[in-house]
């Protein structure tokens, strides 16, 4: 074949497959395809459409073979949202949350009430609004006793002292029924209809009140005194026995002397005095011989009440330990276990009381 003859034969097999390819382009399953070629134009204009929720007009989008209408503000679709398990807690875990709750913070200390064992008290010849011992003289002693002190801290002589209300009970020596006459003067005060009493267990060395009457110990005075406790209210309890709260001493201490008689014992005393003019407040003091901080601490009460034991404490020991005391006190001695009255030994302030009365 000449080259011509060759240039002529590529030329129409160039033209054949040219016709072939044509009619491949017109037939329907091209323009099928075509269309599905032309709808990732139209999800991307919805999704143009999308992205602009503020459009109010309605666009129109054109691809080589197809329109597509994208809506007014197609609101964007919230993702749903995570799903996560609850968490299991075990009952035991409830009750330690719980128990976290009640004690952290920790309660106010004054809120909680004391419940004197008022039956013991009784068996122990305290007297009690229930008392069935049919102890009369004892009833009638702290009788006579208690409308001399609410004599002196209530009525017109009580200008004639300072701080009439306080009230402080103390001995010579140790063990002579202080606490007992303290306890007791308290619990006849607060049989008063419209008397309130404060008994403060300033004992520092052996304090023995909360023991007396059955209570374990809790917080107090030492605590207020170290700064422990900012609010004196918050170591003044409330009891079972209406119209009688009590101060506790509180945990000893090493400084519980110089504490005593430190410059804020000096300003709870003056505080409790003029807060309740009408409260009498009364104070189970150290023993006087000894100690120099219950001679310190008379100089901020009004009134004294001093147990003697009978047959046990000589005169000149209680002569010697009034004489330490504040000199303008109104004093009183209380013979303890005393069988009669010995006003002709003691003085004419004197009062007695029988020897079933005899615990310290």
């Amino acid at each position: 074949m000449s080259t011509i003859e060759q240039a002529l034969a590529k030329k129409q097999a160039d033209l054949a497959n040219k016709a072939k390819e044509e009619s491949v382009d017109k037939s329907p399953a091209k323009k099928k395809a075509t269309k599905k070629r032309t709808k990732p134009a139209a999800s991307a204009a919805r999704e143009k459409a999308e992205a602009k929720p503020e459009a109010k007009e309605v666009e129109t989008v054109a691809t080589a073979n197809d329109t597509v209408e994208v809506k007014e503000s197609v609101a964007p679709v919230a993702p749903e949202p995570e799903i996560t398990e609850p968490v299991m807690v075990k009952s035991d875990e409830v009750e330690d949350v719980e128990t976290m709750r009640a004690t952290d913070p920790d309660p106010v200390v004054g809120e909680d009430v004391l419940e004197l064992d008022l039956p013991m008290l009784e068996n122990l010849g305290y007297l009690t609004a229930q008392d069935h011992s049919h102890n009369h003289r004892v009833q009638e002693e702290f009788r006579e006793i208690k409308r001399n002190l609410l004599g002196n801290a209530l009525t017109t002589k009580a200008n004639k002292v300072k701080h009439p209300n306080l009230v402080m009970v103390s001995s010579a020596l140790a063990d002579e029924g202080k606490t007992f006459v303290a306890i007791n003067l308290a619990l006849s005060i607060a049989a008063e209809q419209d008397k309130t009493v404060l008994l403060v267990d300033a004992d520092i060395y052996k304090p023995s009140v909360l023991r007396h009457c059955g209570i374990k110990p809790r917080k107090g005075l030492i605590e207020y005194l170290l700064g422990n406790i900012e609010e004196a209210g918050d170591i003044i309890y409330s009891t079972n026995v209406d119209k009688l709260k009590i101060m506790p001493t509180g945990t000893p201490h090493y400084l519980a002397n110089e504490l005593l008689a430190s410059a804020k014992m000096t300003s709870l005393v003056e505080e409790l005095a003029s807060r309740y003019p009408d409260r009498i407040v009364i104070f189970d003091c150290p023993p006087i011989l000894g100690l120099t901080e219950t001679a310190a601490l008379s100089q901020l009460m009004g009134q004294a009440i001093i147990a003697v034991e009978e047959n046990k404490t000589p005169i000149q020991k209680v002569n010697r330990a009034c004489a330490m005391l504040n000199e303008d006190l109104a004093k009183g001695l209380v013979l303890n276990k005393a069988l009669q009255s010995h006003k002709e030994l003691y003085g004419t302030n004197s009062y007695g009381y029988d020897n079933k009365t005899i615990i310290q």
